[in-house]
């Protein structure tokens, strides 16, 4: 088989979001925005930038695929962007800690953790955005989050 017969990755949607990445002393974690770029075989973590530089949403320029950049391409723009296959992520579970909507993604290797300010975006919201750009092989639990 050569390379041309294999299928072309295609984004297939994207999702802003705060990747609530490792703990701080003041604010509890150092959240990020970041886009979670769904592909036809793997989920991308596209980071941005700090919430406290960033905090009224993203550039409408920077929308991921708005330039025709490919996947890969997208995931190297940055040192810290990262991409899990969805073969490898074990469940997602999705609820709320205070009115905060939260999402955790657990992989073999970690956790990571990602949240949308209530009341931009509700649960019910972020549940339909996941459910249709997860494919159903992933298993996706309802419960409360940290």
């Amino acid at each position: 088989m050569v390379a041309s017969d294999l299928a072309e990755e295609k984004i297939r949607g994207t999702i802003w979001a705060t990747i609530t990445d490792k703990r701080t002393l003041f604010s509890g974690y150092s959240n990020v925005n970041c886009y979670l770029v769904f592909t036809s075989e793997r989920i991308m973590i596209v980071r941005q930038g700090s919430q406290i530089f960033r905090p009224y949403g993203p550039d409408p320029r920077s929308v991921p695929g708005s330039y025709g950049l490919s996947p890969e391409s997208l995931r190297q723009l940055k040192a810290e962007n990262l991409a899990i296959a969805y073969s490898d992520i074990i469940k997602v579970q999705i609820g709320t800690k205070w009115l905060n909507v939260r999402a955790h993604f657990h992989t073999s290797s970690g956790i990571q953790r990602f949240m949308w300010a209530w009341p931009s975006k509700s649960l019910r919201q972020v549940e339909y955005a996941l459910r249709t750009l997860l494919p159903e092989s992933v298993t996706i639990e309802m419960k409360k989050l940290d």
